[in-house]
């Protein structure tokens, strides 16, 4: 039996940063049925697949000390407190390539549901202009850019391994002609 609504019992909180906060729950799973649920809590976020009017994409490449790996990546970072996800789209995408474009919303989606409650917010960027970069002071990227086309085809064969990226491979795929 699936249950929709899971009772929580207890709830502590082990662990607050600036990201992310830990707690463990202990749930009723299941009727008299108790267990332990770890869950990470994280600020909503956004995500951008910057295009050009030739169909070319920006993506920047970045080291993740978590899986120890430069990674590719679509533009990405957390939404501050009262920030729209629009504004917050348009922030990064500004801070992390340098451009700016006209936004179109491709919806949301839930990264880690598993452990963790981080909404991620989806963009399209029609970018018009580039300008100077504004990265944060511990952020190091390289821009890279490729044809959707080839895009696509490294989030197909696992070439691309970060998932934001994936998703936004499959959510813009209907907007880019090539």
């Amino acid at each position: 039996m699936i249950m929709s609504q899971h009772a929580v019992t207890e709830s502590v909180r082990h662990f607050v940063g600036k990201v992310l906060s830990v707690r463990v729950d202990r749930v009723e799973v299941a009727p008299g049925i108790f267990a332990p649920r770890e869950v990470v809590e994280h600020v909503p976020s956004v995500c951008i697949l910057p295009v050009d009017e030739r169909g070319i994409v920006y993506l920047v490449r970045q080291y993740r000390h978590p899986v120890g790996a430069d990674l590719l990546e679509a533009p990405a970072g957390m939404m501050d407190e009262g920030e729209t996800p629009e504004y917050a789209a348009a922030r990064e995408l500004r801070e992390e390539i340098g451009a700016e474009g006209e936004l179109i919303a491709l919806g949301e989606f839930l990264p880690t549901p598993g452990y963790c409650d981080e909404k991620m917010f989806l963009f399209l960027a029609r970018v018009s202009r580039f300008g100077e970069t504004e990265p944060d002071e511990d952020e190091f990227l390289e821009m890279v850019s490729m044809p959707f086309s080839e895009f696509y085809r490294k989030a197909v064969d696992g070439t691309l391994r970060d998932g934001r990226a994936l998703a936004l491979a499959l959510r813009a795929a209907p907007y880019i002609n090539g």
